[in-house]
């Protein structure tokens, strides 16, 4: 990312991180956004991943989903604009609510599998 992606996401991160349940991740040339489930094995209930091009993936579990998941708010190349964090900002919200959805189903799932 270049110096002024990096100052924008730094400020949107500190608002991002205030009150989130997401832990942010940097690695060599992407950004990751998880959602981490700790009560029993550790894992990645949801990744959002962004990359040095600003393209957008999406990842539940072990499962990459398709492009189309993101194209409500990026457009037909999933892809970020520079500057406007506030794109981020509403991917998040939205895979948020839909990971804690289906973690009450998840969990709704086993309490009937042990009954």
């Amino acid at each position: 990312m270049s110096e002024r992606d990096e100052q924008q996401f730094e400020q949107w991160s500190v608002i991002v991180d205030e009150n989130s349940q997401w832990v942010i991740i940097r690695s060599c040339g992407f950004l990751n956004m998880c959602i981490v489930d700790m009560s029993n094995v550790p894992q990645f209930v949801l990744v959002v991943k962004v990359q040095e091009s600003m393209i957008v993936e999406v990842y539940r579990g072990n499962s990459h989903l398709s492009n189309s998941s993101v194209t409500w708010v990026l457009g037909s190349d999933s892809k970020l604009v520079r500057y406007r964090w506030s794109q981020l900002s509403s991917l998040l919200s939205h895979f948020a609510s839909v990971a804690v959805t289906a973690d009450d189903m998840t969990v709704k799932f086993r309490a009937c599998r042990h009954s």
